[in-house]
Parts: C-alpha cells; structure tokens; sequence
C-alpha cells in the first residue's frame, strides 16, 4: 500500500464550472489550474450540496449533506459534535493541519469571538466580506496599511455588488495575495517533517463584489467573456421566486454593457485566483513535496453571472450555482489527463482524503460520500455514483425556502416542500435548463421515478440548529 499523501486543498467562492480554461471557457486565464487538469483528473459533473457559502462548505468538511450536518443556511453555525475532515486526518493517521483563507462555518456578522478552527491546529479565517472588519486579513491589513484599509472599505461600500469597478489595493495588499502569502510560508517554515499535512486554503474570490484589482482588471478590459443564456419565455414556466428574483435584477442582468463588465471583472479575478494559486504549487515545488502531494480545486458552489437573468446566487438549484470545478492531480497514479464524467459530489471529498491518507476502513469516519479513489489509488472504488443531492433552507416561510434537489446524468428535480411548484429538467435536450417541465404527463414516468428517489433520502424538515441572522 503506498505512503499516505500530503493533501493541499484549495477552495474558491463562487465559481463557476466554466470559469476555468479546462473546461471550455475560451476567455478563461487559468494556466495554472489548466496544467493540474492536464496532468491529472478533470471532474466533469461534480455537484456542491447547496447554492450558498455556509451549508455547501459544511457539506465539504463533514462529508455530509445539509439536514444531516445542520448548518442550513449562512447564518448559522456548524455544530461542533461532527467530526471534520482535519479531525479525521489527525486521528486517523496522524496528519498535521492548518488552514488560510475563508472557512465561514460560522455566522459572520454576528460572529464576536475568533471562528472556530474545527479541528484546525493552525486556522487563520479570512472571510473577505466587506460587512466583517475584525478577521485575520482585515485586522492585518488595518494594523499595517490604514489608509489602504479605510479606502478599500470606503470604495466597497460605494461601489456596491452590482456593478463591476477596479479595487483600489495593489495586488500585494488584496486578501488573494495575503491567504497565499500565509499558505506558502507555512510550506516553507511551518511544517513538520515528520508528519504528512493537510494544508486547506480558502479565497473569497471571485465572490461578488465585482472588483479585481490591477493588471487583471487592465488584462480583461476588452476581453469578450461571452453573453448569458437568456430566454425569455423560460421565466414565465419558472417558480414565482424567479419571477420576482428576474423583476428586481433585470436592470442590471439584461443591460448588455453592465452585464459585459461584471462578467469581464469576474473572470479577471479568478485570473489573479489562478496566479495565487501557482504561487503555492511552486512552493510546494520548491520544497520537494510535488511528488508526494494530492493537489485539490474547487469551489463551494457556483454563480449566475447574468445566466437566465440572474446574478450571485440564492434559491435556485440550477447547474450554474450546483456544477462546479474539481481537479485532483495526484501523484503516484497512472490517472493523468483523464476527464472524468461521472457524477461525484462535494460529500465525497471527505471520504476520498480519508482513503489516501491510508485510514482504513475499520478506523474511518462514516459519511454519506464515495471515495475517489481507494489506498491504492483506483478510481471510483465503490462505482459511480446514480445521483446527487443538494438543499436550500431559509429562515422565511415562503415556498421557495425549503427546497430538495436530485440530479442525474439525464434529469433533474427539484422538489418543494411548501406549496404546488415544482421543478423538473430534461438534461440531454435542455442542458442549460430552461424548460420548467414539472407536471407535464409527457415526462410523468421520469419525475415520478426520481420523486421516490428523493423520497427515499430526505425528509421534509429544516435542521434545528439555530439561525443567528445575516449570513
């Protein structure tokens, strides 16, 4: 059985399946994510747990799903009974761990005291919201460049989420630089040699606000980054919360100029993302830990950017906020090159880091994820996932706060648990989604057939863990 691998995960906010050059974004500047794919495995229908931050990236560190870990929505706190994947990597085979960048387990605004490192040895939290003023980054930033600090919050606020603008900080003082900063001297002077790691680092970006800091904002000035999907007659066959969603932001989704300029910004700041990243690979090259190190991307969940009219994210339980990157290189595998098509979901991280870094089974944490690969570095083990879940919960009683969602190669529903609506999607004939067919008797055979699945895993009740308000 090979050695246990060093594992390095690295986690964006926000970002699309397309906005990497890998999987077929022409406008895309992502060399150094592209090569990871190149050389090792490109996940093609990998599907976060839930649209927003809080809930998918509990999903990631538990390997479980939203009404089983409990945090149901950005509010609220991860309760501290489950075991997360440092925990698991610690006990299991005595990993050494830390953290940089955003984690976000916790409320955010009304969070008064340091985050919780949840199983973190070193945990350093940099949310990057403009809201949260007392994190690592943002107390860094205002100790060691005040007047920087004031016009960078000074500038988001006027600014806003809605429109694209070029942020003020040099590139050495955005938060990107300072979580990648953190990340690479932990590489180099931080780690036990004795031990194998997992190393977690979390960016903000390309998380609204729209604002990448210079040359990338300069390099995509002209960059033509593609119109959104839009189809008119799709939103009148949509859920009323649509409706009144596309009412509200249509202003700025249908103005082609503004709409340009987001998408443009937002792709200028998984560019500055992607550089980040090279930085650490090349000091794990640096350090002689490339050839023994799993390198992980991905993202918690993804965004609209202007798709059916839209923008961020919020309750919709399209493939533009639950597809999402992940690319794995890892070493010692003849795996390399390969684009995976198979279904996996973002529960299915815990389990496969617990396989390569040796944790049998009689020692493993149980979760509701499938492993990637086994010890020996087969891929799919177990087989191929049938489905995927995901959940969206808000504390309002609307009938688009309580939503269930399964997905196949070929279908997808989406199944509320307040009211009539509903939502059901032929993939191979509308991929982009924009035929709601729930109820329609031409297909009642293939919603019926998933109507049980869900049926069979998830009940229709919201976690009782506690909402503490803002996100």
């Amino acid at each position: 059985m090979p050695d246990p691998l060093n594992i390095l995960f690295i986690c964006t906010d926000q970002q699309r399946f397309d906005a990497i050059g890998c999987n077929g974004a022409p406008h895309a500047r992502t060399p150094n994510v592209d090569r990871l794919a190149r050389d090792g495995l490109n996940f093609q229908n990998h599907f976060a747990t839930n649209p927003v931050c809080s809930p998918a990236r509990a999903s990631m560190m538990t390997g479980l799903h939203t009404t089983e870990h409990g945090l149901w929505a950005n509010g609220c706190d991860l309760p501290t009974h489950h075991t997360t994947i440092p925990q698991a990597l610690q006990q299991g085979a005595g990993y050494q761990t830390a953290h940089f960048g955003k984690l976000h387990l916790e409320s955010i605004i009304r969070r008064i005291r340091p985050h919780d490192p949840y199983g973190f040895e070193t945990c350093s939290v940099s949310e990057g919201d403009q809201q949260l003023i007392d994190d690592d980054y943002f107390r860094w930033l205002r100790s060691e460049h005040p007047n920087a600090f004031v016009e960078a919050l000074a500038q988001m606020y006027e600014q806003g989420h809605s429109s694209a603008y070029t942020n003020c900080l040099p590139e050495p003082l955005t938060m990107s630089a300072f979580v990648t900063r953190q990340a690479c001297n932990w590489l180099e002077s931080s780690r036990d040699d004795s031990k194998p790691f997992y190393l977690s680092v979390g960016y903000f970006d390309p998380h609204h606000a729209f604002n990448p800091c210079e040359p990338y904002a300069s390099d995509f000035a002209e960059t033509d980054c593609g119109e959104p999907f839009f189809d008119a007659e799709s939103i009148d066959g949509r859920p009323q919360h649509y409706r009144e969603a596309f009412a509200g932001i249509q202003g700025v989704t249908r103005d082609a100029s503004r709409i340009a300029a987001i998408r443009r910004s937002y792709h200028a700041m998984a560019a500055h993302v992607d550089d980040c990243v090279g930085r650490i690979l090349r000091s794990l090259e640096q350090a002689g830990l490339s050839e023994n190190t799993l390198v992980v991307f991905s993202s918690d969940h993804g965004e609209m950017l202007g798709e059916h009219g839209l923008l961020w994210k919020g309750p919709w339980l399209l493939d533009d906020l639950l597809k999402v990157p992940l690319v794995m290189n890892i070493p010692g595998a003849p795996l390399g090159g390969r684009s995976v098509e198979g279904l996996t979901s973002a529960v299915d991280l815990f389990a496969t880091f617990q396989a390569v870094a040796g944790i049998g089974s009689d020692k493993a944490v149980p979760s509701s994820g499938r492993p990637f690969f086994d010890a020996d570095r087969s891929l799919f083990p177990v087989g191929e996932r049938d489905f995927c879940l995901a959940e969206w919960e808000h504390p309002s009683d609307q009938a688009s706060s309580s939503l269930r969602c399964i997905r196949t190669a070929t279908h997808k529903l989406v199944h509320y648990n307040r009211g009539d609506a509903g939502e059901f999607y032929c993939l191979v004939d509308d991929p982009r989604e924009a035929r709601n067919r729930f109820g329609d008797p031409d297909v009642a055979d293939a919603q019926r057939d998933l109507t049980q699945k869900l049926q069979q895993h998830y009940l229709a009740y919201r976690p009782h863990q506690r909402h503490l308000g803002a996100w």
